[in-house]
């Protein structure tokens, strides 16, 4: 018997997900509080481990929300499902987040990228002008 896991989300457009966002963020992953040892695809992820589900983020520029210049924010594990963001550390991101019961949270069904996604990055931009 196989065991599958799957994450199951509506799709947001960039403009749903600022608005259903508490803070939205540019930040940077300078640290994981957890690391993977396998990827997505269960093959082994060789040392250092740098990526990981619980990122230490600093905070570069903030789009919506407040928060502190050069914040330092703990992310936590939205649901522990197949929805929670993956990370890299050392990687930019912009973030879509929400506080649940004092924590921040994000998952893949919030629009959160990389900032090497130049379509999302450009379709960004042009909501936030």
């Amino acid at each position: 018997m196989r065991v599958a896991g799957a994450c199951d989300c509506l799709f947001l457009t960039m403009q749903q997900a600022y608005r259903a966002a508490d803070y939205v963020v540019r930040a940077r992953v300078i640290a994981l509080r957890d690391t993977v040892h396998y990827d997505l695809y269960s093959n082994p992820v060789r040392p250092p481990f740098r990526s990981g589900y619980l990122p230490v983020l600093r905070i570069n520029k903030l789009y919506k929300g407040r928060l502190s210049s050069r914040q330092q924010v703990y992310l936590t594990a939205g649901s522990g499902t197949m929805c929670d963001a993956y990370f890299q550390q050392g990687a930019e991101y912009l973030l879509f987040i929400n506080k649940y019961k004092g924590e921040y949270t994000t998952s893949t069904c919030q629009r959160s990228f990389l900032l090497t996604d130049t379509v999302s990055l450009k379709e960004f931009e042009l909501l936030v002008k």
